[in-house]
């Protein structure tokens, strides 16, 4: 009987701490990994203007990729709550969904979205810039009206990231 009483005590104490899950919890959430095509890309930056979009492409077997990845989340915690969105963006194969994953989550990133490229890559690089390889890390700055305003082939570190979101104006 002691036994019942117990595990119904920690049944309601879990079920009264999901209850008090707060927005903002959900919010700081990293969101589903979607994948996407070049058209779904402009739509996806689309559904963020009016804000300062920060878009990083990567990949987790890019080495230079994960060695800025920490900075990149730790702007995002900064720069976040002050309106700035942030979308990542894997070259990894969609079956590797759960290495994508893994890697997110073993550095605590919490984007606005997180993406895998898939379809016509080709045509995602040229809609991105025209001047792009498609060479890994990649970072571009989007203004509020949609326009690319800022670019960066290679890695990006967090003084340059600062720099990019307290004076966005290029």
């Amino acid at each position: 009987m002691l036994h019942q009483a117990s595990l119904g005590f920690w049944i309601l104490a879990l079920a009264s701490c999901a209850a008090r899950k707060s927005p903002a919890s959900e919010l700081s959430a990293t969101p589903q990994i979607r994948l996407v095509d070049a058209q779904q890309f402009v739509a996806e930056r689309e559904r963020h203007r009016g804000h300062l979009l920060f878009v990083n492409f990567w990949a987790t077997w890019c080495e230079p990729c994960k060695e800025e990845l920490p900075g990149i989340v730790r702007a995002a915690q900064v720069w976040r709550p002050r309106g700035i969105h942030f979308i990542s963006i894997s070259a990894d194969d969609a079956d590797n969904l759960r290495l994508v994953r893994k890697e997110l989550d073993q550095q605590g990133a919490r984007f606005d979205a997180v993406l895998i490229a898939t379809g016509d890559l080709d045509a995602m690089i040229r809609q991105t810039d025209t001047e792009w390889t498609g060479s890994l890390p990649a970072s571009f700055l989007y203004a509020p009206s949609g326009e690319r305003i800022r670019s960066r082939i290679g890695t990006i570190d967090p003084p340059l990231l600062d720099a990019w979101f307290s004076k966005p104006d290029p």
